[in-house]
């Protein structure tokens, strides 16, 4: 909405009135004389009314992000395993399950010890980019537990689970580059990303294995 573009009696329905009446100088009210109201103050009142209207309603937000995303189980599972068919990696995957993980902040998992080559997805809604983008991290995982089976922290070339799952995501065209200064466990930063590519390139020449499902080797 352009707030500049709004009429006087627009701007007196939305924001109350817009003018202001001065006094004549015997100090009975005189004519009412049009005052220009700054463009930060409209703007305020216009950030302030929205934040209102968010505050009323909670749900609004969540409804929004819900818009055209995927709820049926059956289609977040047939979308998930359509990711994996066109994943390099996919071939690492052996199943792909969802259930009600209870956790806001967990997406998916994929278990370690033993690793079985499953991916658990939550039974949230899903915006396809949003699953694509966690495919991504978990085949990262599962190619993590394919190059260094067994591993733990520094033997992955010096990255960490995380790091080495989102650089794979990274890598794979689906999440984006941190920032040098991003700590966060989950991120891949440009030093991170080229330790991932050069340890993948050792990885593909000496050929990944898959240990779980059926032994597979490429």
């Amino acid at each position: 909405m352009d707030i500049n573009a709004l009429t006087e009696e627009e701007w007196d329905e939305l924001f109350g009135d817009g003018a202001s009446t001065i006094p004549d100088d015997d100090g009975t009210n005189g004519s009412s004389r049009s005052k220009r109201v700054p463009l930060w103050a409209k703007a305020a009142a216009v950030l302030a009314s929205a934040a209102m209207i968010l505050s009323a309603v909670p749900g609004l937000v969540q409804w929004v992000r819900e818009i055209g995303a995927i709820k049926d189980p059956i289609e977040i599972v047939a979308q998930a395993e359509k990711y994996v068919q066109t994943s390099e990696f996919g071939w690492l995957v052996s199943e792909v399950q969802i259930a009600s993980l209870g956790e806001p902040n967990i997406a998916a998992y994929v278990l370690r010890n033993p690793a079985d080559g499953v991916i658990i997805l939550d039974d949230r809604a899903w915006q396809v980019d949003d699953l694509n983008e966690t495919m991504a991290h978990e085949i990262g995982h599962l190619l993590d537990f394919a190059v260094w089976p067994g591993g733990q922290g520094n033997l992955r070339g010096g990255l960490e689970s995380e790091a080495w799952a989102e650089c794979a995501a990274v890598d794979a065209g689906e999440r984006r580059l941190d920032g040098s200064r991003d700590n966060d466990e989950y991120r891949c930063r440009p030093d991170e990303l080229e330790i991932f590519q050069a340890e993948m390139a050792a990885a593909r020449r000496a050929g990944i294995c898959r240990p779980w499902d059926e032994p597979e080797c490429r």
